[in-house]
């Protein structure tokens, strides 16, 4: 009963602030920091999501990223320490992702997955002034949080430059199948249920399935030792110094957790109070096209991908009996069929809640297939990487 107690109280320490800051008008506005070490874009379009929300409020809200523009492009304060970003450029520019997956090759190694957790925040810890500016808005030693968001994914760095400012902190879990941060908090994650998201599992699994669901599991908490106890927690106390506890424990910590999901797009899952389901919080309701993608529709990185893959695509799309949409980032495709059209940026979501939609194909992102279930449109996935097969699975 005491355990329970001192978990209310925790919480409420949290979600009472965190509802104040959402009912408030402009007159109270509070300096709010939300932060995101992905190192991917689309780990921000959720924060911008928030972040627009609680300005639209009347707050005061800053998006850390490695990625110019999200923020800033949606009237939000953007902060983008420069050594962080050029880290992350360097490290992402010579994915070949989806030329892996068509290969049948591991996308990216274990090693590199784990590497990326301390030389990312290494990066941003040489930065002096963007710590000042992390722990205090634009570093004003007069000046306070007054309630910061940090994604699930890698939140050690975060939560270790953030330990003793006594910021009431809350997690937003981007990639909704890592259970590893809210099992920490004390949510079950038994392995018997709880799917590996790098594989195409869901709660039914067959016995061998649960076997290696298990194996996965084990692996991926294996790494996460080595990667905290033998490279992360010494990095941060290289630069914060040995008085830094655990990360482990600040992550523990946590009383509030908002996971991007929900039992109508995942499996059913017995979260405590501390969890709460926040699926599709960037959706909204699609609206009108341009005139001239509205001409095309009604007459009825993928650039990335090798050129045997691109020309069987272009072979199949050349047979449907209908238009096609297709965002490619690449040069003008020479033998590109008449019913194609491409663009390096589409409006996805006005697209998925057109009428004239019958088909998205997409690669599995957790984000775009939220939209496809908020809009109703019949999706194909195409898995790539990471959290893809484990989305297309609970799809």
């Amino acid at each position: 009963m005491l355990v329970k107690l001192k978990m209310a109280n925790s919480i409420d320490r949290v979600v009472i602030p965190f509802v104040i800051l959402l009912v408030c008008n402009s007159t109270m506005g509070y300096n709010i920091l939300l932060a995101t070490m992905g190192g991917t874009k689309s780990h921000t379009v959720p924060f911008v999501a928030l972040g627009s929300s609680l300005k639209a409020r009347g707050h005061n809200v800053t998006l850390l990223s490695a990625f110019p523009g999200p923020a800033a492009n949606n009237g939000l304060q953007e902060f983008v320490p420069p050594i962080f970003e050029a880290y992350v450029g360097n490290y992402t520019s010579e994915w070949d992702l989806v030329g892996a997956r068509f290969r049948d090759e591991m996308p990216i190694s274990p090693w590199d997955a784990m590497r990326y957790a301390w030389e990312a925040c290494e990066a941003l810890l040489r930065d002096e002034i963007s710590v000042s500016w992390l722990r205090k808005p634009e570093g004003n030693l007069h000046a306070r949080w007054d309630v910061a968001v940090v994604d699930g994914a890698f939140p050690e760095c975060l939560l270790g430059i953030l330990h003793g400012e006594n910021v009431p902190t809350i997690m937003l879990n981007t990639v909704a199948l890592y259970s590893g941060s809210i099992s920490r908090q004390g949510n079950p994650s038994p392995w018997s249920v709880t799917p590996y998201f790098g594989k195409s599992l869901t709660q039914d699994m067959n016995f061998l399935q649960r076997i290696l669901n298990a194996a996965c599991l084990a692996t991926l908490r294996l790494m996460h030792w080595i990667m905290i106890n033998g490279y992360l927690q010494p990095v941060l106390r290289k630069y914060l110094g040995d008085q830094l506890p655990d990360v482990r424990d600040l992550t523990t910590e946590i009383p509030l957790t908002l996971q991007n999901s929900h039992y109508s797009v995942a499996d059913s899952v017995p979260y405590l109070a501390n969890v709460v389901n926040v699926a599709c919080l960037h959706c909204k309701p699609a609206t009108n096209l341009g005139p001239d993608l509205e001409s095309f529709l009604q007459r009825v990185r993928a650039s990335d991908m090798p050129e045997a893959l691109r020309q069987i695509f272009v072979a199949v799309f050349a047979t449907l009996p209908c238009n096609v949409v297709w965002k490619w980032e690449g040069v003008k495709i020479k033998d590109l069929p008449s019913n194609v059209r491409t663009a390096a940026w589409w409006p996805q979501q006005e697209l998925l809640g057109h009428p004239k939609l019958r088909a998205f194909v997409s690669h599995g992102g957790l984000l775009s297939l939220h939209e496809a279930a908020y809009h109703a449109a019949p999706t194909l996935v195409l898995p790539v990487f990471c959290d893809h097969d484990g989305n297309a699975a609970q799809a």
